[in-house]
């Protein structure tokens, strides 16, 4: 499998502090997973949701 990752996503805090030449992959501080309705992206940084995504009870396929 490869990344087929298309846009990023990042906290908004992360990104203006972090420090001039370091990229906002070496700076994040993630956790990402599961909830009730979907997804959901939070930063462990500052505590603070990044994106959650509702699924809307849909059942969707992955790739493995």
């Amino acid at each position: 499998m490869e990344n087929k990752i298309q846009m990023f996503m990042h906290c908004k805090k992360c990104l203006e502090e972090r420090g001039e030449g370091m990229s906002p992959r070496e700076y994040a501080s993630f956790e990402f997973g599961y909830t009730k309705k979907g997804f959901q992206l939070w930063c462990t940084r500052h505590e603070e949701n990044v994106i959650a995504i509702d699924l809307l009870g849909q059942k969707v396929a992955y790739d493995g």
